[in-house]
């Protein structure tokens, strides 16, 4: 599963239940729940650094003062508790206790599941299945969701419309959306809303920045400069995609895939490959403010290997970065399967 492969390639378990955790106002760590300090700038909780890396985020003990966008990466490691899943993708709740991922199906599929941890030092579990977004004869990939757990993006190749039957058929890599009222209850059945109502060609890989207001994706399909190019869309309140328009800066002849932004929208890292028949590597974007364009991106060698890697998640403060990737894991010499990594800040 690599390139346009993982925009649609072609196990029931239990029920899932609320497990989403939203960012929470504080004044005080006091104000916040397991795993979580309150940061006393932004006034919100985030995950607490760990002492040690006792199967959870590993430790970090940087020079103060120096922010996270300013130090190197670490290492990439296996998420822990996630070592042995065939995982595509995977994206992050603010407090990084929840993770909805894209999981393989045998034989060929690929569905969403949430996985679950209850604190950042613990390995996750998996819960299970997400209701109501997988479709049986189709792939569903690349999930993405508002900090307040109630507006779902994801990838899925099922057709735009079911046959007379009922059933959607596999076809080709379109951005769908869900909604829910609120975090106890599921997502609604998912919907095509027109500006992704494609007929022919690719998108994928949408990436929703923690506001609810912007969503990163590739396309093959919209006016390019290559082949897959990363493009942004501008969403209202009520989750309605109202403007889609191509980032320019970090789009070259090559494949972009798989956008991820900093919660500051000044960072915006991505697959690319380095040259036609080579692997995916990762890249980054940088610009100065919000309202500036991205300069070229280039490659980030720390979280690169000589598989394809595609960045999934980046913290809310910058100093941890999930990625998947086929490299071969510890104990096994052969690359293939795609599995969850996690890098941090040194």
């Amino acid at each position: 599963m690599r390139r346009l492969a993982l925009l649609a390639v072609p196990m029931a378990m239990l029920a899932t239940c609320n497990v989403w955790r939203s960012v929470e106002d504080c004044r005080t760590s006091g104000d916040c729940g397991p795993g979580l300090t309150c940061n006393a700038e932004a006034l919100r909780c985030v995950p607490s650094r760990p002492v040690g890396n006792e199967g959870g985020v590993e430790a970090s003990t940087p020079e103060a003062g120096t922010p996270c966008e300013d130090r190197p990466w670490g290492t990439p490691h296996l998420v822990p508790g996630l070592e042995s899943e065939p995982i595509v993708s995977g994206r992050l709740s603010p407090d990084e206790l929840t993770m909805f991922i894209s999981r393989g199906v045998p034989p060929t599929l690929t569905d969403l599941y949430t996985v679950t941890r209850n604190t950042v030092r613990d390995r996750f579990r998996v819960v299970g299945p997400l209701p109501n977004v997988n479709e049986p004869l189709a792939s569903e990939f690349w999930p993405t969701i508002s900090a307040d757990g109630k507006l779902l993006f994801f990838e899925s190749s099922r057709s735009r419309f079911p046959d007379d039957a009922g059933v959607y058929t596999s076809e080709t890599a379109r951005v769908w959306s869900a909604s829910r009222v609120n975090v106890a209850s599921d997502f609604d059945k998912p919907k095509l809303q027109s500006l992704f109502d494609i007929s022919s060609g690719a998108e994928a890989a949408p990436y929703l920045h923690p506001s609810g207001r912007s969503l990163y994706f590739s396309s093959i399909t919209r006016p390019s400069k290559g082949q897959l190019d990363i493009w942004v869309a501008e969403i209202n309140a009520v989750g309605v995609v109202t403007d889609v328009r191509n980032v320019e800066g970090v789009n070259s002849a090559e494949e972009e895939n798989a956008p991820v932004v900093s919660e500051d929208e000044r960072f915006l890292y991505h697959s690319r490959t380095g040259a036609p028949g080579q692997k995916l590597d990762i890249f980054v974007g940088r610009r100065t403010t919000p309202a500036d364009g991205f300069g070229r991106s280039v490659q980030v060698p720390e979280l690169s290997s000589p598989e394809d890697d595609y960045p999934t998640w980046v913290s809310p403060d910058h100093c941890r970065i999930y990625l998947s990737s086929s490299r071969p894991v510890p104990d096994d010499a052969a690359a293939g399967d795609f599995h969850m990594w996690v890098a941090e800040r040194l």
